[in-house]
């Protein structure tokens, strides 16, 4: 199970990729033939929560706090959606002094590759050079997390080719009530816990009605149903906690798993009528696009979106 609360980090931060072999000759743009493919995931029923098999999300990724004297501790998840892109949450920055200029860098930066457990080291490491998070988002609450939503640039290839990112929805995808998605990650058990899984989970939800109550609570600002996915049993008991935030919401269609979410907000863990929240990413694929154009990269979903481009093409 998983926490939605957003917690404040104040120190240097690392990246860790869960389940991944390098390859430096991986070009920089994603190959939709190859995205949201895995053959060892065991999602075995439709609810419910448990521990995920090595391998089977290799697209997840896990953000680490750099901390002087100790190893890298995680805070926050992550997607890759490219060879040198990871998909997250702003709010896992936001508490960090941004410049004026919020295409900022960071200087620590790790990727830990090849483990499952969190206390386990990486293969392999990289870093992240940028964060770029919408113009949009802002940075003191209250605020609604529409814009919840940031882009990690990473200086090398986290990739080998016969590795999967995972899929993007495109602007027009829409995830039906009733549909069911999965968090995956390393939240904590419980939101009486201090401490994270140290094993990745995984965590399937329905998604719910987004005109109902529990979708609205008084105790958050009004939602925006286009912007936000509202998700969750209501009955309490599983959920997305603290760790969780800025990881995949996954959904399974035609045999590949897309990102239709990020894990954004919510209030406490697991309980009674109070369902998760998460960044809808259909929303943001245009300024997604845009961004990753910046950088010299094109992604699958954006041809429709870009199709007069013509600088990035697949080789």
């Amino acid at each position: 199970m998983f926490i939605l609360i957003i917690f404040i980090y104040t120190s240097y931060i690392t990246l860790a990729v869960i389940g991944l072999i390098v390859d430096n000759d991986q070009k920089n743009i994603s190959d939709k033939n190859k995205c949201g493919i895995s053959s060892r995931i065991n999602i075995n029923s439709s609810l419910g929560s448990s521990k995920a098999i090595f391998h089977a999300w290799p697209w997840v990724a896990s953000l680490r706090q750099k901390i002087s004297g100790t190893d890298a501790v995680h805070f926050c998840g992550g997607s890759i959606i490219a060879p040198r892109l990871v998909l997250t949450a702003a709010h896992c920055f936001h508490n960090v002094t941004i410049p004026t200029d919020l295409n900022y860098a960071r200087r620590f930066g790790e990727v830990h590759i090849g483990q499952l457990g969190l206390t386990e080291q990486g293969q392999r490491t990289a870093e992240w050079i940028k964060v770029i998070i919408p113009e949009k988002y802002r940075l003191f609450r209250p605020h609604d997390y529409a814009y919840d939503i940031a882009l990690l640039i990473l200086n090398k290839d986290i990739i080998d080719r016969q590795d999967s990112v995972i899929c993007l929805p495109s602007h027009d995808t829409i995830s039906h009530v009733g549909d069911y998605g999965t968090i995956v990650g390393w939240g904590i058990n419980d939101e009486t816990d201090n401490e994270i899984s140290n094993y990745m989970m995984q965590v399937t939800v329905p998604i719910l009605d987004s005109t109902i109550d529990a979708c609205n609570p008084s105790m958050l600002p009004p939602k925006n149903s286009t912007m936000t996915i509202c998700a969750g049993i209501l009955s309490g008991g599983i959920d997305a906690c603290q760790g969780n935030s800025g990881g995949p919401f996954a959904q399974k269609f035609r045999n590949r798993w897309y990102n239709i979410g990020i894990v954004s907000h919510g209030i406490g863990c697991a309980r009674n009528n109070s369902p998760g929240f998460y960044t809808r990413i259909s929303a943001h694929i245009n300024w997604l696009c845009k961004q990753v154009e910046s950088e010299g990269k094109l992604l699958p979903v954006c041809f429709d979106i870009i199709p007069n481009s013509t600088t990035y093409k697949f080789q």
